[in-house]
């Protein structure tokens, strides 16, 4: 091989590398960063459109009134779980009226106050009251008021109970419940 051809295959060849190596890191340290960067604002344009377009759907009149709708079905379906302090009271009235159309005998009641109320972990606006009942009566009336203190509303949950058995042929057995319901939890302002 001649060595003029030889030289100029070697700076061909030295120019093509240094060529190749010079696109390689324009590559990486520039075309690379701006893809990542054309990437996340596609990303950010689409998400942008979706808020855009969930603004105008909410802005429709038809779309205001079925999310009304429909927070005023979830408002009714909390009622029926979930009642306000001043409303303990009256709930206790309701269990004892229940308790007497069950014809239950000894029956006594002990409400939690507003302020022994038990604060429910990761619900700011909820708390736990816990309402202690105590009666004599057969089996069967233990049912009906257990089913009606399970229908009640708001619901009470039914915690614990026991019964002790009766030493008398009367079959009126001594039972103790715990019962507790969900109360909103006061405001602070």
């Amino acid at each position: 091989m001649k060595p003029m051809f030889k030289k100029y295959i070697i700076t061909m060849a030295m120019v093509w590398i240094s060529s190749f190596l010079a696109l390689f890191l324009f590559y990486i340290f520039v075309m690379s960063p701006q893809n990542k960067t054309k990437k996340d604002m596609y990303k950010q344009l689409e998400e942008k459109q979706n808020l855009y377009e969930s603004a105008l759907q909410a802005a429709n009149k038809e779309t205001q009134e079925k999310m009304r709708g429909q927070i005023d079905e979830l408002r009714a379906k909390l009622n029926r779980f979930v009642l306000n302090p001043e409303e303990l009271s009256n709930l206790v009235f309701d269990i004892t009226r229940l308790a007497k159309e069950r014809k239950v005998s000894s029956f006594s009641i002990k409400s939690g106050d507003k302020t022994s109320s038990t604060k429910i972990l990761s619900c700011e606006k909820l708390a736990g009251s816990k309402i202690d009942l105590s009666f004599n009566g057969g089996f069967k009336q233990f049912a009906m008021l257990l089913n009606a203190l399970e229908r009640n509303k708001p619901v009470v949950f039914v915690d614990k109970f026991s019964i002790q058995q009766s030493n008398n042929e009367e079959n009126e057995h001594q039972v103790n419940m715990d019962v507790s319901v969900f109360i909103k939890q006061q405001q602070d302002s």
